[in-house]
């Protein structure tokens, strides 16, 4: 865990002592995703996300002591599944344990989708276990995509539309600019970016956009550049108009 950032290398060395003693030897494989396997993990507000890899039935209430323990200083988010699971369309997989927040639920697991299974494919930390052996269908892998452009972002869009200027903060701008941007990216690449990421790969191929430049600011902990939160909130909203609009 050298290679982890110091505050992520503390905290996985917590989680592996305390989940070996809630299951000793049911932890076959941990993998970290999201910001940290694509090199836009953030000191102080980055979020820890991992996919365990289980062996034989782990209890919960366990689970939910070790993630619970964990909180502070930072959330270590993911889902436990099976080496079969990884093998599999993960759109078929049941029920598994998750954690979000500190607390643990069984259930439909939302991080069980194709874009997570990409993410493992193109290479995640490898914390515990041999890489992971993780089918990836491109087909299911755009409709998912598609999908979730058109429910959720496109709810977004019409709930930052319908907002008080003054309401679409810095976070409501940073999620709605760069989010459905790393989704477009993924139906023409076929491959996962970070936000970050995405918003640079935009800007490459969308051409300038002060939006897309002030999310990425902010990302980065700088300030806004608009004056009116009224000018800020339209320009939001034709950038997310744009990009929901050209998904094929």
């Amino acid at each position: 865990m050298s290679d982890l950032p110091p505050d992520v290398a503390e905290v996985i060395s917590r989680y592996l002592d305390l989940i070996d003693r809630a299951a000793p030897g049911h932890l076959a494989a941990l993998y970290l995703v999201g910001s940290l396997a694509l090199g836009d993990y953030r000191p102080g507000s980055s979020d820890v996300d991992f996919v365990a890899v289980t062996e034989g039935e782990v209890d919960p209430v366990g689970l939910a002591a070790v993630h619970e323990a964990l909180r502070p200083p930072m959330n270590v988010d993911g889902v436990y599944v099976t080496a079969a699971d990884l093998a599999a369309d993960p759109e078929t997989v049941g029920e598994r344990p998750q954690a979000f927040e500190g607390r643990v639920t069984v259930g439909p697991a939302f991080e069980i989708n194709p874009a997570v299974w990409q993410t493992l494919a193109q290479g995640p930390i490898v914390v515990r276990g041999e890489p992971p052996q993780v089918t990836v269908d491109p087909v299911r892998l755009a409709a998912w995509t598609r999908g979730n452009l058109d429910t959720y972002w496109r709810q977004c869009r019409d709930g930052v539309a319908a907002l008080p200027a003054e309401l679409v903060d810095d976070t409501v701008v940073v999620w709605c600019g760069l989010g459905p941007a790393r989704l477009v990216h993924t139906l023409e690449t076929g491959r996962v970016t970070s936000k970050r990421g995405a918003g640079e790969w935009a800007l490459r191929t969308r051409g300038d956009s002060a939006i897309l430049r002030e999310a990425l600011t902010l990302r980065g902990g700088g300030r806004s550049a608009y004056e009116a939160p009224a000018d800020r909130q339209r320009d939001l909203v034709i950038h997310m108009d744009v990009l929901l609009g050209g998904v094929q």
